[in-house]
């Protein structure tokens, strides 16, 4: 998607920064990796500092569970089908658990160091003692109800605090280099945008525009330029095994202003399927950490659902309201009553159950 302010040309509108309008610019922080030797840290790493996610499928004593152990991984303890465990080799599981933590990470199984890794953690820590993964009980433990995915989550998280020491380098929107637009949507013209007009690719995220446009604690906006494959990552082009911290391409950047404190936003406006858009909310909330360490601004993720009329809202606070309360009645549907805001955020992005919004 891109945005702009612009002049007619035989080929469309042509979309430019105006230099007039530079309040409204924002600085964009690319994530860039650090040093370091990657393969040899995961190697030398204790397990005993990592977390036990799981009980041990011969355990006979449900309560005698490590208290790190969480709610969301009693997946072990129910089975509506047996599963066939003879069927899949234990060398499919890991690599089943090292393809998920690529996609939500975007990081290489460099000399098969994350393989090492991953197979290190199911036999010294992940049931809380050593197994033998290629057991066919354990097997069948980690393909029931989707183990897998909710071990990559975690190990995805550790990655990252293991691997990556980010560094920030800010890049703002004046220095967008024009591009052409030609889609049929009409343009939106906007106080709070360096492009006075903002191009979208559908109805609903004209209608965004204009809404953002029209909130009260929203200061500048913008949606993000495809012209130049604009992304809130640079990827090392030396070959680094770990080249990039997480692969994020949000659809809007926005800044707002709440009780006096700028808060930074990357939205997402696009409709994808169920796990394109948990793997995206993942991604998103850990760069929005990792940038909020970084540059010591509130960065925040929101994906805006077009079920329910943006006019209802009259801020970008109160959208973000809804969506908090909705993922929050889809915790209580399910049971895992958090008692905090905060509990209810470190549930989700600790993937203890999927994610409805």
């Amino acid at each position: 998607m891109q945005t702009g302010a612009g002049r007619f040309s035989e080929q469309g509108v042509v979309i430019a920064p105006d230099p007039a309008r530079s309040n409204y610019d924002i600085e964009i922080p690319w994530l860039v990796t650090g040093e370091r030797a990657q393969s040899q840290a995961l190697d030398d790493l204790d397990m005993s500092s990592l977390k036990a996610l799981l009980r041990h499928p011969g355990s006979v004593d449900p309560e005698g569970r490590d208290a790190s152990v969480h709610a969301g991984s009693r997946i072990a303890e129910s089975r509506e089908a047996p599963v066939l465990a003879q069927s899949v080799p234990s060398t499919q599981v890991v690599s089943d658990i090292v393809e998920r933590i690529e996609k939500y990470i975007g990081i290489n199984n460099f000399e098969n160091s994350t393989s090492r890794f991953v197979n290190r953690y199911l036999k010294e820590r992940c049931y809380g003692q050593q197994i033998r993964p290629n057991e066919d009980h354990i097997v069948a433990d980690l393909i029931q109800s989707n183990s897998g995915d909710y071990i990559a989550r975690y190990l995805s998280k550790e990655l990252m605090r293991i691997l990556l020491q980010p560094t920030c380098v800010k890049i703002g929107l004046s220095s967008t280099v024009p591009f052409v637009w030609k889609r049929d949507v009409p343009l939106v013209n906007s106080s709070k945008t360096i492009f006075r007009l903002v191009a979208t690719v559908n109805d609903f995220e004209r209608e965004f525009a204009v809404f953002l446009d029209h909130c009260e604690d929203v200061i500048r906006f913008t949606s993000l330029a495809v012209a130049d494959r604009r992304s809130l990552v640079i990827r090392d082009v030396h070959g680094s095994p770990f080249p990039s911290i997480l692969p994020c391409d949000p659809d809007w950047i926005i800044v707002s202003r709440h009780n006096g404190d700028l808060r930074y936003w990357i939205a997402s406006t696009k409709d994808r399927p169920r796990n394109m858009q948990d793997q995206r909310q993942f991604m998103a909330t850990e760069w929005c950490e990792i940038a909020k360490r970084t540059t010591g601004q509130c960065w925040r993720y929101i994906h805006v659902d077009p079920a329910r009329p943006l006019s209802e809202f009259p801020s970008l606070q109160a959208l973000n309201v809804h969506h908090v309360s909705r993922t929050l009645s889809a915790f209580r549907a399910a049971q895992k009553i958090p008692t905090s805001l905060d509990e209810m955020l470190r549930m989700r992005d600790e993937g203890r159950r999927p994610w409805n919004s």
